[in-house]
Formats: structure tokens, C-alpha cells, sequence
């Protein structure tokens, strides 16, 4: 697994990461984690490995991927302006 990029807000982050066999998935900090902003690049490895997986199409929207689809609920909009 490769990291590509990451997004972060106050209280954790989303990974954008290359899988060896599922391609790119996105990954955000789960409720207790231990990534806690000790530095980017171990809370980043730490949410990729142990994260819980996020929407597909709110993640490719919020790196800019594709266009913001409509469906997307209203609060993750906010955050991708």
C-alpha cells in the first residue's frame, strides 16, 4: 500500500492511498484512534493501516478527482469548498 496524498481537518484526516490488488481507496481516522498528531507521515501510515474505510466517490470528490457528486451528503460538501 502507497499513500498518495492526504487531507486533514481538526480531529483527524483522510488518506488517499494505491493498493497491491483493490486500486485506489481512501481511508479516514476512526473514532479513538491513535493517530494523534504526533507527525503527518505516522498518522498518515497509522489511518492507511488501521483507518476506516470512506466513501469512494466522497473521497475522489474531496482530492479533486471528479466532479462533487449529488448525492453526497451535505455536510462533506461543505468540507470539499
Amino acid at each position: 500500500m502507497k499513500i498518495l496524498e492526504t487531507y486533514w481537518f481538526i480531529g483527524g484526516g483522510i488518506v488517499r492511498v494505491q493498493t497491491d490488488y483493490e486500486g485506489i481507496k481512501y481511508y479516514i481516522r476512526g473514532y479513538g484512534s491513535h493517530a494523534d498528531g504526533i507527525s503527518q507521515d505516522y498518522d498518515a501510515e497509522y489511518i492507511a493501516n488501521w483507518g476506516s474505510t470512506f466513501p469512494k466517490a466522497a473521497g475522489d470528490a474531496l482530492f479533486g478527482m471528479t466532479e462533487m457528486p449529488e448525492d453526497l451528503p451535505s455536510i462533506l460538501k461543505y468540507q470539499a469548498e
